[in-house]
């Protein structure tokens, strides 16, 4: 994400940190599993680590695979063993189970598909003249 560019993730956990103190109240952080980049074991432990320092939720969201790119969701079972980590440190985790994945229109895919169609060039009709040949 852009921002990442001025705040790093230690600024950002360091406000929520903040947040959760003066508000008290429960921060919901979205993590999206992407195969191979952030779905190992030793993460999941990170992410509890963050998790017991501030007082959130965690919802797993595997990632939505889009053609072109070349990041995967990892398999359920990856999934499901993430998750598990989570829950056995007593951290409040679910796993979204969205609809559309199979067909590519779920979340970020049908986005992709608008994007590219707003920059593809615009289609030529095709002209066809009439086989009658009007008066001379």
């Amino acid at each position: 994400m852009p921002v990442n560019r001025k705040y790093n993730l230690a600024t950002l956990l360091d406000a929520c940190a903040d947040y959760v103190t003066r508000k008290r109240k429960k921060i919901f952080f979205e993590y999206i599993l992407i195969a191979g980049v952030n779905d190992t074991d030793e993460q999941a432990h990170e992410l509890v680590r963050i998790a017991e320092r501030i007082s959130s939720k965690i919802n797993l969201i595997p990632y939505n695979t889009v053609e072109g790119l070349p990041w995967s969701r990892p398999p359920i079972e990856r999934q499901e063993q993430f998750l598990r980590i989570l829950r056995e440190a007593g951290v409040v985790a679910t796993l979204r189970h969205e609809k559309g994945h199979d067909i590519e229109a779920a979340c970020g895919q049908l986005r992709l598909q608008t994007k590219r169609a707003e920059l593809a060039p615009p289609v030529a009709k095709p002209f066809c003249a009439s086989a009658e040949a009007g008066p001379n």
